[in-house]
């Protein structure tokens, strides 16, 4: 199953768990990810609520999309390169680096629409792991 950017075009449910070094809960993120097709390029723009350490605080992120053949090219909100995948695999994986840390992230697509990402954030600054789950949301719930 080759994925392209129209697949994720839409509205989709968003539920975060992040977690420390040895799994134990830290926090979680709980909002709404939008995929806009604008041409050959997905906007993507999500918002939320996260919470950690019994504090609530909004969030937001804002990435975009191009794809080349099979590969997506994900870029920061400012144009800044970020990760590219494979979406023909059911199971891509990426990395980034922002010194003197790495990102890792393995995407999951097995059970689409449904999908998942896991990073993994290692590093003398930052250790932890972050869980996405993504459902596409129905015209009625968005």
């Amino acid at each position: 199953m080759a994925l392209g950017l129209q697949d994720f075009a839409g509205c989709w449910s968003l539920r975060r768990e992040i977690t420390g070094p040895d799994r134990t809960p830290m926090g979680c993120l709980t909002g709404r990810a939008a995929f806009v097709l604008e041409g050959t390029t997905l906007i993507y723009c999500e918002d939320g609520c996260l919470m950690i350490n019994d504090r609530s605080m909004a969030a937001s992120q804002t990435h975009t999309w191009r794809q080349d053949g099979a590969r997506i090219h994900v870029t920061f909100g400012d144009g800044r390169p970020f990760h590219c995948f494979d979406a023909s695999v059911h199971t891509p994986r990426a990395r980034h680096r922002c010194a003197p840390d790495l990102y890792v992230v393995s995407y999951d697509f097995g059970r689409w629409p449904r999908w998942e990402t896991e990073w993994e954030v290692i590093g003398p600054k930052k250790d932890y792991r972050m869980r996405s789950t993504y459902r596409r949301l129905h015209p009625a719930d968005q």
